[in-house]
C-alpha cells in the first residue's frame, strides 16, 4: 500500500514536472526586454507642451527624434506613454524623416499636410546614425487636463528588445473652448 502510494505521488511529480519543462521551454522564443539601446536618449530628452483639444479630439504631437547610435539597424515596435491620465490615449503613431514638413504639435491625426516620407511605427526601420521624426497621435477621450509625463519606445535590434524613455511630458486640455489660450504645459 504504501509503495502503491509512493509510486503513484512519483508518477504525479514527473507529470507535473514535464508539464514545468514545457511550459518553460516555449517561453525561449521570447525575448528579454533591456532598458535603453542605441535609440536611447539619455537625459538630454526633457521637454513638454500641451493643445487644447475637443473632448474625443485627437492631437498630433511630433516632437520626439530617436536617433540611431548603434551600428546596426533597429526595428521599431511600438510607443506607450509613461504615467499617463485615463483620459488620454494613443490612437496611432508613425515616423517620417527629419527632411519631411515638421510637426511640433497640432491639432488632429493624422496632421494635414504631414503625409511626405511618412511610414507607419511598426515595424519601420531606422538605419545607422540615421534620426527621424517620431509622431504620435494622442487622444482626449474625457473633459480635463490629460496628461503624459513621457514616451516609451519599443524596438529591436537583432534578438534584442530595447525599450527607450523619451522625457518629454503632453498635456491635452478639453473641452477646446475652456482651454484655449490657457492650457498649462505639464
Amino acid at each position: 500500500m504504501i509503495v502503491k502510494r509512493i509510486v503513484l505521488l512519483s508518477l504525479a511529480l514527473l507529470v507535473v514536472g514535464a508539464g514545468a519543462v514545457v511550459a518553460l521551454g516555449s517561453r525561449q522564443g521570447e525575448r528579454e526586454v533591456v532598458e535603453g539601446g542605441p535609440l536611447d536618449p539619455g537625459r538630454e530628452s526633457g521637454s513638454s507642451a500641451s493643445l487644447p483639444v475637443p473632448v474625443g479630439g485627437a492631437a498630433s504631437f511630433g516632437l520626439l527624434f530617436p536617433e540611431n547610435g548603434g551600428d546596426a539597424p533597429a526595428t521599431f515596435e511600438t510607443v506607450e506613454l509613461a504615467e499617463a491620465s485615463d483620459g488620454l490615449e494613443i490612437v496611432g503613431a508613425y515616423v517620417q524623416p527629419l527632411r519631411a514638413p515638421g510637426v511640433g504639435m497640432l491639432n488632429g491625426f493624422p496632421p494635414r499636410g504631414a503625409a511626405a516620407g511618412r511610414q507607419q511605427l511598426d515595424g519601420a526601420e531606422i538605419a545607422p546614425g540615421e534620426t527621424l521624426r517620431l509622431v504620435v497621435g494622442l487622444r482626449a477621450r474625457t473633459a480635463g487636463w490629460q496628461t503624459g509625463k513621457g514616451f516609451r519606445v519599443r524596438y529591436h535590434v537583432g534578438d534584442t528588445t530595447y525599450v527607450a524613455s523619451f522625457g518629454y511630458g503632453v498635456r491635452l486640455c478639453a473641452p477646446y473652448r475652456k482651454w484655449f489660450g490657457r492650457c498649462p504645459a505639464p
